[in-house]
């Protein structure tokens, strides 16, 4: 009988069987969601179906594995463990909003953080802030749409599968920032509504805007947006009072 509980890895980056074994099952799921959405794909037979489903496959990896791998090192520098599970209610939720509407729908799983340790005189516990537990969140989707960017730089070389990557990142950190329980938005709307309204305005903007008015026009507004945002919450954030000077 398999111990899904069985730690394997190295440094920060530990993982337990019942961990990758959600991976893999999320994996074929989210490779399932794009083949057989008929903007990704073109469905010719059932061999063009499964060749779909495996270069769907493989290039979600390319965005799961560096949204795993930076979630773990953040949760690592806050002394906790990160560990991502899959969520079957929400995996069969989209699949069959999916196959209804043909738009990828992602809820199927969420980070999980542990703040318990085992050591050698029994357990340690850590104490993790809002603001703590919304950088840990965040650091996922924050990696998912930067490799977007990268993904729009490169777009001519191959614009077949890098548009499939762009879309990849940017849905799967949509719904990684819906402020609902156990997904990772909830955690990041905790902490500050101002960076989760910052960063999942973006992430709408860059998925439905391009067509509309292009590539570069699109970017602009989000980095315009996000100056915004951020001069304004400066400027309408409380004011602290200097701290007195004793002058001996």
């Amino acid at each position: 009988m398999v111990n899904w509980n069985k730690k394997i890895g190295w440094d920060k980056y530990i993982f337990s069987l019942g961990e990758i074994r959600d991976l893999i099952f999320i994996t074929f799921i989210i490779g399932f969601l794009f083949s057989a959405t008929h903007e990704f794909f073109t469905y010719v037979s059932p061999a063009s179906a499964i060749h779909n489903f495996f270069i769907a496959s493989v290039s979600f990896l390319f965005v799961l594995i560096p949204y795993i791998l930076v979630t773990k090192y953040f949760a690592d520098r806050y002394n906790c463990n990160a560990e991502f599970a899959l969520w079957p209610i929400g995996s069969i939720i989209s699949i069959i909003l999916t196959l209804l509407t043909q738009f990828v729908f992602a809820v199927v799983g969420a980070i999980q953080i542990t703040t318990k340790h085992t050591t050698r005189l029994g357990y340690r516990f850590v104490g993790l802030t809002n603001e703590e537990l919304g950088k840990i969140a965040i650091a996922g989707p924050v990696v998912n749409f930067l490799l977007a960017l990268i993904g729009f730089a490169i777009y001519p070389l191959n614009p077949g599968i890098v548009s499939v990557f762009i879309m990849m990142n940017l849905i799967f950190a949509f719904f990684n920032l819906i402020p609902i329980p156990p997904l990772n938005g909830s955690k990041v709307f905790g902490w500050s509504r101002i960076v989760w309204a910052m960063f999942i305005s973006s992430i709408l903007i860059l998925i439905f805007l391009p067509d509309f008015i292009g590539t570069a026009f699109s970017i602009l507004i989000v980095v315009i947006m996000i100056i915004i945002i951020f001069l304004l919450s400066r400027l309408l954030s409380p004011w602290t009072p200097p701290t007195e000077i004793h002058k001996f």
